[in-house]
């Protein structure tokens, strides 16, 4: 959000933001976020994934820059292979890669949120969900249970990337502080191509939205998320994952 921030207006408009969506940028006040936040019951706080030394500077909050620092919401992304075969009865290699991804708090923006996949050489994605899903954990604000609902892997070009997008904050009600917001997720993608090949490498890339634009994959292997209207990047963690030599 900081680098939203830096940007002048005519650069977001550039990016496809809106006048309303600007001035939410713009008036954003994490402090005062915070402040807000510091009401809550500590049941409602642990919910939204505070620990308990958080809970105690929330409740303690001066405002100062190292508490802002120290309360802020983090991501957490993990890839690592699953498997990397070949299959001579077949004359195909296979690349399946398994990822993770977690909050350590809610953020205060929940909107779109969108996992990019790319890989290298040209292999073709299995759309069996099988072998290629993505789970997304929820957790209610106020009762704290969580469940799990599938979020869809979706190819983005025939051989080399794929997406996966997501409503952060689902189940919104009427009364307020009652909605369920994903905090974790895992999932695995396949991908395979014909012949023997030695080598491969895999790329995640996290992207969290902070207004209502909804990011997608662009260039497959970099993961870039696209920048054009209606599209942006809001906050991006990348990993890569890499096996060599079957």
């Amino acid at each position: 959000m900081k680098q939203l921030k830096d940007k002048n207006n005519n650069e977001l408009k550039k990016l496809g933001y809106s006048d309303a969506e600007i001035d939410k940028i713009r008036n954003i006040d994490y402090a005062e976020e915070l402040r807000k936040r510091s009401k809550l019951d500590k049941n409602i706080l642990h919910n939204l994934g505070y620990t308990e030394d958080q809970i105690n500077k929330l409740k303690n909050f001066s405002g100062t820059e190292g508490e802002i620092i120290s309360l802020a919401s983090t991501l957490t992304l993990t890839a690592s292979t699953n498997t990397f075969s070949y299959d001579s009865s077949a004359d195909r290699t296979y690349f399946r890669v398994r990822w993770t991804w977690q909050w350590s708090s809610a953020p205060f923006e929940m909107e779109d949120d969108i996992i990019g996949i790319g890989w290298d050489p040209n292999m073709y994605i299995d759309t069996s969900t099988t072998y290629t899903f993505h789970m997304v954990r929820y957790k209610n604000y106020r009762e704290g249970y969580t469940y799990y609902q599938s979020a869809s892997v979706d190819p983005v070009s025939a051989s080399g990337a794929a997406e996966s997008v997501w409503d952060m904050c689902i189940n919104v009600s009427s009364q307020p502080l009652d909605y369920d917001w994903s905090y974790y997720g895992y999932g695995y993608i396949r991908v395979s191509k014909a012949g023997k090949i030695p080598e491969a490498a895999m790329r995640k890339s996290y992207g969290h939205s902070t207004t209502t634009i909804v990011p997608s994959v662009g260039s497959p292997f970099n993961v870039g998320f696209t920048l054009e209207p209606n599209h942006a990047k809001n906050m991006i963690m990348n990993i890569y994952t890499l096996l060599y030599n079957i």
